[in-house]
């Protein structure tokens, strides 16, 4: 009962995150940001090849961990301050992006809020603590971008050209 209530707890966060900066700084001001950073570094989470991972499926608290993750992706999606603030969390970011699935090579589509972090984590982590992987998430999302961009623009032609033929078929009409 107590985990249910936890997990539920932080989805009601979790959704406060996802309306305005005024609800993300202000949970931030009250502490959620390092409440829910100290519970997903410091539970029982798997390590493999040393770095922190979610807890494994198995395990009844692993969606409050889950949940916890992505309130904090979505308040650094609107706080440029606590995405700067995670980071410099280099396990932290490790496990957020293994979250939204930026270890997958096939992942394709990333949050916002993970691209702020890891844009955070190149200009303020050294060389030595960022991880290349991360290089690989960014240069996807920039790729998806480009080609988000080609389409629109390519649907905005084609639309223009749709209008113009309709135009002209009233003109002669």
């Amino acid at each position: 009962t107590q985990l249910r209530l936890l997990t539920n707890v932080v989805a009601v966060l979790r959704n406060l995150t996802h309306s305005t900066l005024e609800n993300c700084v202000e949970l931030d001001d009250h502490g959620v940001s390092d409440m829910l950073t100290w519970r997903l570094l410091h539970g029982e989470g798997d390590k493999e090849d040393g770095l922190l991972r979610l807890p494994p499926v198995t395990c009844s608290y692993r969606e409050a961990c889950f949940r916890a993750a992505a309130t904090l992706i979505n308040m650094a999606e609107r706080s440029h301050d606590c995405a700067t603030v995670y980071a410099t969390n280099v396990p932290l970011v490790h496990l957020l992006v293994d979250v939204s699935g930026g270890s997958l090579k096939n992942a394709n589509l990333f949050h916002v809020g993970l691209i702020e972090i890891l844009l955070c984590a190149k200009a303020e982590l050294t060389p030595k603590e960022y991880s290349s992987t991360w290089d690989d998430v960014l240069e996807r999302e920039s790729l998806r971008r480009q080609q988000a961009q080609r389409r629109e623009e390519e649907r905005k032609t084609t639309l223009e050209g749709s209008n113009k033929a309709k135009s002209s078929i009233r003109i002669q009409a």
